[in-house]
């Protein structure tokens, strides 16, 4: 498996690069891989840092980067933190209704996702067939491939049909 920047990226990295004020300047390309109070730790080449967000970023695009962004950084002179200058284009987005939001607003947990992967259990009285259902709808909407994982088969008391049900209600898909 790939850990490193695909083609695309690189691509998506030089186009960034284009449009940066200062295109000449150290640019170094990362991937988000956690948000710690709305500064993410990003992995580059050189190893892990700590970032924030350049404020053309949050004025300009009004986006911040999520667990699985792909980020053009910088890291400025008398500065403790590495700046994240761009946020490249999304290929996928794991996202849901935002919970705090009184609108129908998104909020984006991850992005450029491969593969999700929903485990539901077949024990007790079934399969919770709405709730995965609803799981579902969300995983189709973020564009990566989506796999049903069922565990606990070995105590389920119904399991052919459960697994039936499954089937049925989620037929283009991995089971």
């Amino acid at each position: 498996q790939r850990l490193g920047p695909s083609p695309r990226e690189e691509t998506l990295f030089a186009a960034a690069l284009e449009k940066l004020p200062d295109a000449n300047a150290p640019f170094e390309l990362g991937r988000v891989i956690q948000l710690d109070r709305t500064l993410p730790l990003v992995c580059t080449h050189q190893g892990i840092v700590r970032a924030e967000h350049a404020v053309r970023v949050l004025k300009g695009e009004r986006l911040r980067a999520c667990v699985g962004d792909w980020v053009v950084i910088s890291h400025p002179e008398n500065h403790d933190t590495a700046l994240i200058e761009a946020i490249l284009q999304r290929r996928s987005v794991f996202q849901r209704r935002d919970p705090s939001s009184r609108r129908a607003r998104a909020q984006v947990l991850a992005a450029n996702i491969d593969v999700v992967f929903i485990v539901a259990a077949l024990s007790g009285d079934g399969i919770d067939l709405d709730h995965l259902e609803r799981e579902l709808v969300v995983a189709h909407g973020s564009g990566a491939k989506v796999v049903v994982v069922l565990s606990k088969a070995d105590i389920a008391r119904s399991r052919a049909s459960d697994i039936a049900r499954v089937r049925a209600s989620a037929a283009d898909i991995d089971l």
